[in-house]
């Protein structure tokens, strides 16, 4: 009986993973909506008919880096990405900071194929506002480590607009 009883708690975990990936969304468009400076925002599509909103910068120079935030019914993300090296792989925290502010850091973030992420949902709608003020107002914003040292820094040149226009994408769509 226990053998059994292993035997189909196995099968549930196999077939619930596969499942989860069968009906995970396939992003299919990536539409520029505005850019200026060094910002982007874009409207992704997906197969399942939802969509998002993503402000972001990317650095393509060397390899792909990537600051972006990212917004859909429900989510509200900041999140780093690196193409290569394992800078995100090795970080307890989500730690940035923007000009001379004080730094924001948040332990245990989520990870997702080289992706570093702060689900801004668990903090108060204020904090969220401030970064965004910060990110608004700001020149530039640095990826830290653990241990505050600068890993990347991105130029924040044309933040102000790129945030209003997130904020008419996420109207519009959603």
């Amino acid at each position: 009986m226990k053998n059994y009883v292993s035997i189909c708690l196995v099968t549930v975990v196999f077939l619930s993973i596969n499942i989860n990936q069968m009906f995970a969304a396939k992003m299919i468009d990536d539409i520029v909506l505005f850019k200026k400076g060094d910002w982007e925002v874009t409207l992704l599509r997906y197969d399942d008919r939802s969509s998002a909103c993503v402000a972001r910068i990317r650095d393509l120079r060397d390899f792909w880096k990537e600051f972006q935030i990212y917004t859909a019914p429900g989510v509200d993300e900041l999140a780093f990405f690196y193409e290569y090296g394992d800078s995100n792989a090795k970080l307890k925290t989500f730690n940035f900071a923007i000009d001379k502010f004080p730094s924001w850091a948040y332990v245990d973030p989520i990870r997702d194929g080289g992706w570093l992420i702060l689900d801004l949902n668990v903090n108060s709608e204020k904090v969220f506002r401030k970064i965004i003020s910060q990110i608004r107002e700001g020149k530039e914003l640095f990826h830290l480590d653990d241990d505050n040292k600068v890993i990347n820094i991105f130029s924040l040149k044309g933040s102000n607009a790129s945030m209003n226009a997130l904020i008419d994408c996420h109207t519009k769509h959603f």
